[in-house]
């Protein structure tokens, strides 16, 4: 069972909620707007930015439904640039939005061993402190709201870079007649 004994749950997929509730517990609500007017701090973990943005301004998104002071807690990896944006537009609700992507396994999160990048004024992350010592086992603070974002996209494309280095190496090696 959760730490977090008010912990609601809401995904447009009906069978994904009901099972997490099955097995950690919580809560299952009918719409983004549901909980966030019974919630302060609200986890989304989505694919793109424009999922974020469905989910926040959609249909019953959540800037409806938040009291002011309300957060949004992004841990998915998606746009910095369009992340500033949407923490410009949520704010104009009286919603802070802290972006938190998530590096690990689907093991290492079940075990709250997750690496958190965080960007997002001071005050709300640190309302989200309890929330984010319980997924991650290292938390880099990294800057203002899209600064995770950014500092994640420069990892992706220094991994990349090692990547591609690497593979041309072997190939050249593999020109001159050495093994992979």
């Amino acid at each position: 069972w959760t730490d977090f004994q008010s912990l609601q749950i809401y995904d447009a997929d009906e069978l994904t909620p009901r099972f997490f509730s099955n097995n950690y517990g919580g809560l299952n609500v009918g719409s983004p707007k549901m909980m966030a007017q019974n919630c302060d701090v609200i986890l989304t973990a989505l694919p793109s930015a424009k999922e974020l943005r469905q989910v926040c301004f959609g249909w019953e998104g959540l800037a409806t439904g938040f009291k002011k002071g309300g957060i949004v807690m992004d841990l998915g990896v998606t746009d910095p640039v369009e992340t500033v944006a949407l923490a410009k537009e949520l704010d104009s609700h009286g919603v802070k939005l802290v972006d938190a992507p998530a590096f690990g396994t689907p093991d290492a999160a079940k075990e709250g061993q997750l690496t958190l990048l965080v960007g997002g004024e001071d005050v709300a992350v640190e309302r989200c402190r309890p929330i984010l010592d319980k997924l991650a086992t290292r938390i880099i603070r990294t800057g203002t709201t899209g600064s995770a974002q950014a500092a994640g996209a420069i990892a992706d494309y220094l991994r990349a870079v090692r990547l591609l280095a690497a593979s041309e190496a072997i190939r050249l090696g593999a020109h001159f007649g050495f093994d992979a």
